[in-house]
Parts: structure tokens; sequence; C-alpha cells
């Protein structure tokens, strides 16, 4: 339902704001424009102080935070959502 898009992605937000500060996301939308509902966030990665994509989204980081997103998000309660194993 609407209702539940709305709440999954209210979660995966505040996953992402606890992870990198409220402050630091400019932007959130959910996308209804394909078949499967998807989310997309924009955000400024900070650290200590200063803008730093590299470090924070490299390669083998976005593959945890795949993982992480999914254990702490969409593996539990009404989600219950699959992800294949990398």
């Amino acid at each position: 339902s609407q209702e539940d898009i709305g709440a999954f992605f209210f979660e995966c937000t505040e996953f992402f704001a606890e992870r990198y500060g409220r402050e630091n996301i400019i932007s959130a939308v959910v996308h209804l424009d394909e078949t499967t509902p998807h989310l997309y966030l924009s955000l400024m990665p900070i650290l200590k102080g200063r803008p730093c994509a590299k470090k924070l989204f490299a390669k083998k980081v976005l593959t945890s935070l795949q993982t992480e997103l999914h254990k702490e998000v969409g593996k539990h309660g009404a989600w219950n959502t699959d992800r294949k194993e990398v």
C-alpha cells in the first residue's frame, strides 16, 4: 500500500540519517515510476568536517552498506525483503 511504501522508505531514510547525519541529507524522494518503488536519497558525505565520498562510498563499503541496510530495515518486521548474497 502507499502507506507501507512511505513507512518503509521513512525507515530507510532514518538509517542513512543516523549513519551520516540528518543535516547531510539533501533530499529523499520516493519514485513510483517503475514496477518497484525506489528511493533516491542524496547526501553530502562528510568525514572530519570535509566532504569525502571516496572513503565513505568505496565499492567494498557500498556492498557492506547494502547488507547492513537490509539487516536493519529490510529483513525485519513487516518488510521481510529478500536480498541475494554477494
